[in-house]
């Protein structure tokens, strides 16, 4: 009986230190997850900044969205006084806002819009 005993013992260290190994790898990819998302939702403001950029700028300094749910993208548009028509797009994402361990992830890009007759586009500028 006292084999049966330890052996039980053996197992159940064995089995909680497996359930504790699998947990431990379900929040690494869950984080892993989050950080994917908050770098998709970052580079999607810049996109969606870009598109208000081709309508046109007039009145558009940026804005707060929610592209998906439990996400929060913030886009600023600034002008760089010393280059006329360029600009510089910042977009920090947070995903998920209900997590406590959540994700921020930030991306600038500069273009310079170009408007020829009717024919607008944005032009990529390096940092």
């Amino acid at each position: 009986i006292m084999v049966a005993l330890v052996t039980l013992v053996i197992l159940s260290l064995m089995m909680s230190a497996i359930a504790w190994q699998l947990l431990a790898n379900r929040r690494m990819l869950d984080h892993r997850e989050y950080q994917l998302q908050a770098d998709l939702l970052a580079r999607a403001g810049i996109e969606h900044a870009a598109a208000r950029l081709l309508f046109g700028p007039d009145g558009y300094a940026g804005e707060t969205l929610q592209l998906i749910p439990l996400s929060s993208v913030t886009v600023e548009l600034n002008t760089e006084p010393d280059s006329p028509g360029v600009y510089r797009v910042t977009s920090n994402a947070r995903y998920p806002t209900d997590a406590t361990d959540y994700v921020t992830r930030s991306v600038t890009r500069r273009f310079r819009r170009q408007v020829d007759g009717n024919k607008v586009q944005l032009v990529p500028i390096s940092p």
